[in-house]
């Protein structure tokens, strides 16, 4: 199984005011509200929880047809921050969701993954939903419009997470 989100940060200071009054509290536990507050730069903290959440939303979608996003029900855990990266873990009802993020200036993008996946992923960014093709196959959704990525010659169906954001899309498939 995989998930995957991208934040587009320009975009989403003009579009989300994180700071209003209440809108913490709907999206984020209060160690999550105290770990976006204790940050260096609680804007970038905010969008890579919120992109956690997502990501491992889109993956228990995938796998158990959640339908509904409650992101007080997706608690991010081990946040480890590095320089331009983190990792850390989502935990649903059901289970554990592992997070590898990319925090640049322009996005944040975080991938999340099944621990026991022997697979690697490949992951697409772009500048555009348009551009973010995988050459040889095509997106098809299945009736719980859930993304595949077909085959061309074969139509041999793999998983894959697409998220875009402002001026970004990004494409994630198991290799």
């Amino acid at each position: 199984m995989i998930g995957n989100d991208i934040v587009d940060l320009a975009c989403a200071a003009r579009e989300s005011n994180w700071q209003r009054r209440g809108w913490l509290q709907k999206l984020f536990t209060t160690a999550e509200q105290e770990y976006i507050h204790a940050a260096e730069i609680p804007a970038h903290i905010v969008w890579l929880l919120w992109s956690m959440k997502e990501s491992a939303y889109k993956m228990a979608h995938r796998k158990d047809g959640i339908s509904r996003f409650a992101p007080l029900q997706l608690v991010c855990t081990d946040v480890q921050l590095q320089p331009g990266t983190a990792r850390g873990c989502v935990i649903t009802a059901s289970d554990y969701h592992y997070t590898s993020s990319r925090i640049t200036p322009d996005f944040v993008h975080t991938l999340a993954l099944e621990q026991n996946n022997s697979g690697s992923a490949t992951v697409y960014i772009s500048d555009s939903m348009e551009a973010a093709t995988i050459p040889g196959y095509v997106v098809r959704k299945n009736d719980k419009g859930v993304p595949g990525l077909q085959h061309i010659l074969t139509g041999n169906i793999r998983p894959v997470s697409i998220s875009h954001h402002g001026r970004f899309a990004a494409i994630a498939y198991l290799d």
